[in-house]
């Protein structure tokens, strides 16, 4: 070290000292004498700085035995060797931070003249098209818009979130009662004008003579804050017709989960959480936030997942309205998920004092139409997929089948003589009830056939013809041992089919409506079949469904044809 630097110790605290230093330190002041006292600048002989310099050289943390070693060498005591030592680490530290320290203010020098070189060759850069200049002020300003832009539409996301109050999360959803009701009330009030017999919003089609909505009156009155994304189409669908049920007891299916089972062949999985509203307005008996999934029966088309609010009120005595709705979501939200947005849709109901009860149901639908396959976009759109009178019809078939269940009796049980379509799934079963354990493969695909329903249907239905297309019977007779009407007007039969020469037999299940068909069958062993006999449980019987399911193909000219779907 040049100059006085290194010529004294200096007692006191150094900064960035190691935890070896300080262990140093505690051994010193243990060791020192009581009563000693030692001056805090202490000069060195130049033959001492110049043998502590050369041993620095070699070893610049020197062991408690150097240091002895040294201090009797150089006559200075070990505290002495030991303060040296640290203080000339610390000169060198500071030296070389110093020098870097320097060497890093030269480079940044020279980054900073490089960027302002490049910023001035940017600013004489022409356009390789056009040969004009470019301009990069502009892109940055685009840039900063985008930003602001960006930074509004996160504050107007915590704004409609604390109005709702729907986190993140939708199960743990805790929307605001008073903005749900004020929603609620006025879907409902676009619902009831709606559903009015001789309202201007629906028109007669003069093509297919169906009713259908007219959506230039219906955007002149109502506004209901629902943005529709791009690519998206709407679909409406009414539907009027008597139901074998009383007023009450739907509006309780439809209020309660089970309305899940009810329309099992439409609602494909769904969630509910009930919601307690109250108002001054009327009665109302609750509501249900519901996350579903509706379905065709046929492996192209896509499930209909739709999240949405059902709210339920009394207009007057024997007059109920259940009203289904979507919540306000964010266009790029149902686009990334595929979700739809459900307008004001449901049923209202009229009780006719004599068992039955007068629906009318109306759906309204904004879904993503490049989802749907060509060959299902014409049913799709006409509203029989997952229109208003499948779900119309569905809900009349459980009203009938319960009862017919409830009044059955034994003495009512008679006896009489392509490859890019297909979609596969394989799955293990271990302990399930009602299930076979194993592995359990499964195939569907769906078709168009140049037929109608009903003569795609009595084709599939009638045992003469079943050799032809079924591989268990072949060319096996065929007895249908046992038939239970479920529904008059539906076609809903559950029949047991006696194979002869085999030991199988098969279950069988039919429904036939203007919804379309279903045709599903079982094989059962005989001794299934005689467990069944005896009155055990159901679920003690694996079961492995196969069948059709038959729609109409939405053409109406030429009688139509059929989609076909078969798994």
């Amino acid at each position: 070290m040049n100059g006085q630097e290194g010529d004294c110790d200096v007692y006191g605290d150094i900064s960035n000292r190691t935890n070896m230093e300080r262990a140093e330190d505690d051994n010193i002041d243990a060791n020192a004498q009581v009563g000693v006292n030692i001056n805090k600048n202490i000069r060195h002989t130049p033959q001492q700085i110049q043998k502590l310099e050369n041993f620095f050289m070699e070893c610049c943390h020197p062991s408690t035995e150097e240091r002895s070693k040294l201090g009797q060498e150089l006559n200075l005591e070990t505290n002495q060797i030991t303060y040296w030592f640290r203080n000339k680490r610390a000169k060198m530290k500071a030296h070389e931070e110093r020098h870097e320290n320097f060497d890093l203010r030269q480079e940044n020098d020279i980054l900073r003249r490089e960027l302002e070189q490049l910023k001035e060759q940017l600013m004489l850069c022409t356009c390789t098209i056009c040969g004009g200049p470019t301009y990069i002020g502009l892109v940055q300003q685009l840039q900063e818009e985008n930003a602001t832009l960006k930074q509004q539409i996160n504050w107007a996301k915590i704004l409609l979130r604390s109005l709702i109050q729907i986190p993140d999360s939708p199960y743990v959803a805790q929307p605001s009662s008073s903005l749900l009701l004020e929603l609620a009330n006025d879907s409902m009030n676009e619902f009831i004008m709606m559903g009015q017999p001789n309202s201007s919003l629906w028109k007669i089609d003069p093509t297919s003579r169906k009713e259908t909505l007219d959506y230039e009156e219906y955007d002149r009155i109502f506004i209901n804050g629902l943005v529709k994304p791009c690519g998206y189409v709407m679909e409406a669908s009414r539907e009027t017709g008597l139901v074998f049920m009383d007023c009450l007891a739907i509006v309780e299916t439809l209020t309660t989960n089970k309305w899940i089972n009810v329309f099992e062949p439409v609602v494909s999985v769904a969630s509910a959480r009930t919601l307690i509203l109250t108002s001054g307005r009327g009665p109302i008996i609750g509501s249900l936030l519901i996350e579903a999934g509706f379905h065709v029966i046929s492996p192209l088309v896509p499930k209909r997942r739709v999240k949405f609010l059902r709210y339920c009120k009394m207009l007057k005595e024997g007059l109920w309205v259940v009203v289904d709705f979507s919540l306000p979501e964010e266009p790029h939200k149902l686009l990334s998920d595929g979700s739809s947005n459900r307008l004001p849709s449901g049923l209202i109901i009229e009780d006719m004092a004599n068992g039955y009860s007068k629906v009318t149901w109306i759906e309204h639908t904004q879904y993503e139409r490049s989802k749907i396959p060509p060959l299902y976009q014409l049913l799709i759109g006409s509203g029989i997929g997952l229109g208003a009178k499948r779900w119309l019809t569905t809900l009349q078939r459980h009203c009938e089948n319960l009862w017919n269940l409830s009044n059955i009796n034994l003495a009512g049980v008679y006896q009489e003589n392509k490859g890019q379509n297909m979609r596969m799934m394989s799955r293990k079963n271990v302990n399930v009830l009602g299930e076979s354990t194993g592995i359990v493969l499964s195939a569907a695909t769906s078709v168009r056939f140049p037929v109608n329903q009903k003569t795609m249907f009595d084709f599939l239905n009638d045992k003469k013809f079943r050799s032809q297309w079924d591989i268990l019977t072949d060319e096996a007779s065929i007895e249908e041992t046992t038939k239970i009407q479920k529904s008059r007007t539906h076609n809903n039969y559950v029949s047991l089919l006696k194979i002869f020469g085999s030991s199988l037999s098969v279950l069988k299940e039919t429904w036939n409506d203007a919804s379309g068909a279903l045709l599903v069958f079982a094989p059962l062993s005989l001794d299934s079949v005689e467990k069944l006999m005896r009155g055990e449980a159901s679920y003690s019987v694996p079961i492995l469904p196969s069948g059709f399911s038959i729609v109409p193909d939405g053409v109406e000219t030429n009688g139509g044809g059929c989609l076909l779907t078969i798994g």
